[in-house]
């Protein structure tokens, strides 16, 4: 077993003392089964860990390994079942101090999560207008998701005003996202621990068989033609702003390998279409169709709106028992209600306990509730 002892330097702010306060910790690390145990000294605390340890360290496989989707259900490199639980980040262009190593870190050790999804905007300052501080924001989440061993989703974050019914508009945007997911793909081909999602929330206004024509056309692009990677599993935005795998889409699916769609949940007050959304999980799951519930939250999308953690916990209880793959919205400090920090707190802040809002606590508990294959913190 060999002893690393690093001395930090960490940032608290004025104080009578010092503004800078020195700061040991004690990592331990185990080679034989390269798990990482942190301990503090009593001279002062860590929020959150310098991401150049872990970086200098061989990257861990994330815990499934290489995945793939067969017969409706995400499976792992040994053809286990493979079920993804993490967090969502907010919009890239507009809170971008939470696009960095240590709030990945903190997905991993603070909430147990083995997935983090990048939500890369597109309009307003997004992609469409500042393409490589977009490309940044993606790979810096890629980069250390891959550094910690967990699975990352690089989500063309897209949620309004598409050009649907607009074909030079429809194009554009179309080429954009090929451009985007090229570049990419490019750069980590064949890794692991990769998804992508090719179209957020797609407008009520966009047809089916619009949607169809823009995964057609950047599946060819990535996997038929330039065969950047095959393999990739790829998450299908679906109509009515990912309501789900209706039966218009399971009639007419697009056709291709490793292919989920995408279910977007948020605790409406209406119980029946929570039961829809069920109801279409599992018709499309016995037709060979794959849901993966990539954003979902803890009160109705359309604030403002009260905590519903019994309507949570049902939802929770169905997604574990149908082994689905989801990811929480999302960690921020906008003053959402299903925001899990407080507006007072800073992404620098996001392992404090005392940073947690009420939807963070609510999630923290059931993230911890389950063994998501999590090493190394």
């Amino acid at each position: 077993m060999d002893v690393i002892i690093l001395w930090i330097k960490s940032d608290l702010g004025r104080s009578k003392i010092s503004r800078q306060k020195l700061l040991s910790v004690v990592y331990r690390e185990n080679l034989l089964s390269n798990k990482l145990i942190r301990e503090e000294n009593r001279t002062g605390k860590i929020e959150m860990f310098k991401q150049q340890l872990h970086l200098a360290l061989p990257a861990a496989n994330p815990p499934y390994g290489k995945l793939s989707v067969r017969n409706g259900q995400l499976k792992g490199s040994n053809d286990q079942v493979a079920t993804l639980r993490g967090i969502s980040l907010w919009f890239s262009q507009w809170i971008t101090e939470f696009y960095s190593p240590g709030v990945v870190r903190a997905i991993k050790c603070f909430y147990n999560g083995n997935v983090v999804r990048a939500s890369i905007g597109t309009c307003c300052s997004g992609y469409l207008e500042n393409p490589s501080a977009a490309i940044n924001a993606a790979t810096t989440i890629g980069d250390a998701a891959i550094a910690n061993g967990m699975y990352f989703i690089i989500d063309w974050h897209d949620v309004a005003n598409q050009k649907c019914n607009n074909d030079a508009d429809f194009n554009n945007f179309i080429n954009s996202a090929i451009k985007f997911f090229t570049t990419i793909i490019n750069k980590y081909k064949g890794s692991p621990n990769i998804l992508l999602e090719l179209w957020n929330e797609p407008a009520y206004t966009c047809s089916w068989a619009k949607l169809k024509q823009y995964y057609n056309a950047v599946l060819t692009v990535l996997i038929s033609i330039r065969k950047i990677d095959p393999n990739v599993v790829v998450i299908l935005g679906t109509p009515k702003q990912s309501t789900g795998p209706s039966d218009e889409v399971i009639n007419s699916p697009v056709v291709g390998a490793n292919l989920m769609y995408a279910l977007h949940f948020y605790c409406v007050p209406y119980q029946q279409h929570i039961e829809n959304q069920k109801q279409m999980i599992l018709k499309a799951k016995s037709k060979g169709f794959a849901t993966f519930v990539s954003e979902y939250g803890d009160a109705d999308a359309t604030p403002p709106a009260p905590l519903q953690p019994a309507a949570m916990k049902a939802f929770w209880q169905f997604m574990d028992q149908n082994q689905l793959s989801y990811a929480k919205w999302s960690l921020t400090n906008k003053d959402e209600v299903y925001s899990l920090m407080v507006p007072w707190c800073s992404a620098s802040q996001a392992f404090q306990e005392s940073c947690l809002s009420a939807s963070g606590k609510l999630l923290r508990e059931h993230m911890w509730s389950l063994n998501n294959g999590i090493n190394g913190c």
